[in-house]
């Protein structure tokens, strides 16, 4: 008999482009093979209530609401509060159909305070083993709530920085690092570049390539900046949002840019792939890692395909990446740009972190990442047993 266990997110999309929704989805694929797998969420884009993918339940009956959209305190609050309890009655109303008894729960989040959503499971079955995923830092909380994160079975975070400030703080639940997991078979580079070139009009440009969110979190505008001071005509910066809503923005960025007409800005719906697999550089400029996974998923991705990358210069980043990619000072354009010059110019250098990158980008591939934790959860659910 297969045991039960559910994966908690803040939101789920099966189709939607973003890094955590991709890297969850990864993970219940793995799950659903060795365990009956439940994911419970809000149902916050009025998304269906119960859909089935690849044997994997989805249930979303619940999202609160009733506060005025203008008054932004209680907007706020009733943001808070469809985190912190929509999975939590997703699953109340799925149980009482269904009878449905959960061995094991994974949460997901970057707050602690919502380590809470993780620990209402155990109202309904106190031997029901719980988990939290730290997948990125917070600028709520702090991980001041030790003695919610103490009632947890396993913590695991992305990073050695993160484990160590959780020490500190007093935390006495075991954590585990584990890393974010992408598809290494599907992120190949492609050999038909000089068609793909074709196809994007950037025969004979060397490219500079942004991809994933167009928000304050991502520090795009300090890219858009950097490229003033990359002279060089046959250079393109190519952006590439992983949704359309904050498209328009960037645009205005770009209405008085010195090269705006070397920036492109492509539909959220580009094959990403492709233009990875011409691209000769990405850069991800993060002022910080707020709201960014530890080690992100664009990272990894571009190194997959065999794709330089430069990114900030952040204890976080150097503790995963080292020596396998470049860096440049955080809101530094002026250092972006030397970066990106120094990487252009540098064909050896280039050759070096393709290959060094790609090595790198194997341990992180699905089928490694999953099977650790395949292993954690079996050991827990085996601890309850007995």
């Amino acid at each position: 008999m297969q045991n039960n266990i559910a994966i908690l997110p803040t939101s789920f999309e099966i189709d939607r482009n973003e890094a955590s929704n991709i890297t969850t989805k990864l993970l219940a694929e793995k799950f659903a093979k060795l365990y009956n797998t439940y994911i419970f969420t809000g149902n916050i884009r009025k998304k269906k209530k119960k859909e089935i993918y690849k044997n994997i339940q989805i249930i979303r009956y619940s999202k609160i609401s009733g506060f005025p959209k203008s008054f932004r305190p209680l907007k706020y609050l009733n943001a808070t509060l469809t985190h912190l309890t929509a999975s939590f009655l997703s699953y109340y109303k799925f149980q009482k159909k269904n009878d449905l008894k959960l061995d094991l729960v994974i949460g997901f989040s970057a707050s602690n305070l919502l380590v809470i959503r993780t620990l209402l499971f155990k109202l309904f079955n106190k031997n029901t083993k719980t988990i939290h995923v730290f997948k990125s830092k917070s600028d709520f909380g702090n991980y001041t709530y030790k003695w919610l994160l103490n009632k947890l079975d396993l913590i695991i975070v992305q990073n050695k920085s993160l484990k160590y400030e959780l020490k500190q703080k007093g935390i006495k639940t075991k954590i585990t690092l584990i890393n974010s997991p992408i598809n290494t078979l599907k992120f190949k580079s492609l050999k038909n570049k000089k068609e793909l070139k074709q196809k994007y009009g950037l025969q004979n440009k060397q490219i500079i390539l942004y991809y994933g969110h167009f928000n304050r979190f991502k520090g795009v505008e300090y890219l858009i900046e950097a490229f003033k001071l990359v002279k060089n005509k046959t250079i393109n910066l190519i952006l590439i949002p992983s949704d359309n809503s904050h498209k328009n923005k960037y645009q205005d960025l770009l209405v008085n840019h010195i090269f705006k007409h070397r920036i492109k800005i492509l539909s959220a719906k580009t094959p990403i792939i492709e233009v990875l697999s011409i691209a000769d550089v990405v850069v991800l400029p993060y002022p910080q890692l707020t709201s960014t996974e530890s080690n992100p998923s664009c990272i990894i991705e571009s190194l997959s395909c065999k794709t330089p990358v430069i990114t900030s210069k952040l204890k976080e980043l150097k503790l995963v990446f080292q020596n396998n990619i470049l860096y440049a000072l955080p809101k530094n354009p002026l250092d972006i740009s030397n970066q990106i010059n120094k990487l252009l110019k540098n064909k050896d250098l280039q050759k070096e972190l393709k290959h060094k990158g790609y090595i790198l980008s194997k341990q992180f591939d699905i089928n490694k990442i999953s099977q650790k934790y395949i292993t954690l959860i079996d050991k827990l659910i085996n601890e309850a047993k007995f």
